[in-house]
């Protein structure tokens, strides 16, 4: 199962912290992909993912503010529930990952991670998504 929640974030953003340049990292290079509901999130990697989110946004805008996004994994029969507050279509501050399971909708396991603007605080190989 931390394979799934490892794909996910990887879908969803990447892993790290300022510490990047500090380890001659290449800056993460962000760019808005859309969703669902025609709102944009903040990626690394092309989605493949039926993605929502359930707080407010403007078509075509990246999510902003307190929400779920949710990731639909049909083939593994998963649903990936992030609860966090996002900024310019990333993840910023304390969020719990909930795994679903899409056949009997029970909970298989949580997770509780700090973002900062997309990156996995205290992670050194990734930079945090630019201010707009």
């Amino acid at each position: 199962m931390k394979t799934l929640l490892a794909a996910a974030a990887a879908i969803l953003i990447t892993t790290g912290a300022a510490a990047a340049e500090e380890a001659q990292t290449p800056p993460t290079l962000w760019y808005q992909a859309p969703i669902e509901s025609g709102c944009t999130v903040a990626v690394v990697e092309p989605m493949r993912t039926p993605s929502e989110w359930t707080g407010a946004c403007t078509p075509g805008s990246p999510i902003s503010g307190e929400g779920d996004f949710r990731l639909r994994f049909e083939e593994s029969g998963r649903l990936l529930v992030m609860r966090a507050t996002f900024v310019d279509g990333a993840p910023d501050g304390p969020a719990v990952i909930r795994v679903y399971s899409l056949a009997t909708d029970e909970q298989i396991e949580e997770h509780r991670i700090t973002f900062v603007r997309g990156c996995v605080q205290g992670r050194p190989d990734c930079t945090p998504l630019p201010a707009r």
